[in-house]
């Protein structure tokens, strides 16, 4: 099957026309045809936002591994990356948190906070202008 296979069967299994699909997704009921006959590529920002609206899976939507629908945990995950704009790296470092027991949880935060503490005594080490410097190199 397709990724404009999918597509489309997320769509009737929601019951919706392509122009309502469509305008739930910000785009045309033509942009959505062309997806669905693989006329044009399924972007990964559109992936995110069929996955977000229609609790579908990215990973099944792209590669039909998997589920179609995803668990309302995966839902509250993906509207973390969506809404901070998180890119894989930090949709695995969330994932990987809070899959951590309470303390692990505890002793990562420990770490943050004192590598967070030590930076902040060396930046007041070096002095504001030195470090204004370094951060026009970032």
């Amino acid at each position: 099957m397709s990724i404009g296979s999918r597509v489309r069967e997320v769509r009737k299994h929601r019951g919706l026309t392509l122009e309502r699909f469509g305008r739930i997704l910000g785009v045309s009921k033509t942009a959505v045809s062309k997806i669905e006959r693989d006329e044009n590529a399924l972007t990964d920002t559109m992936a995110r936002l069929i996955g977000h609206e229609f609790g579908v899976s990215e990973s099944w939507l792209k590669s039909g591994e998997g589920e179609m629908e995803v668990s309302n945990k995966d839902r509250v995950l993906d509207d973390l990356v969506m809404t901070y704009d998180l890119d894989e790296n930090g949709r695995i470092f969330i994932e990987q948190y809070v899959k951590l027991d309470r303390e692990h949880r505890k002793a990562l935060e420990s770490y943050i906070l004192a590598l967070a503490s030590a930076l902040r005594k060396s930046e007041k080490a070096c002095g504001e202008g030195e470090l204004e410097d370094t951060d026009k190199m970032t």
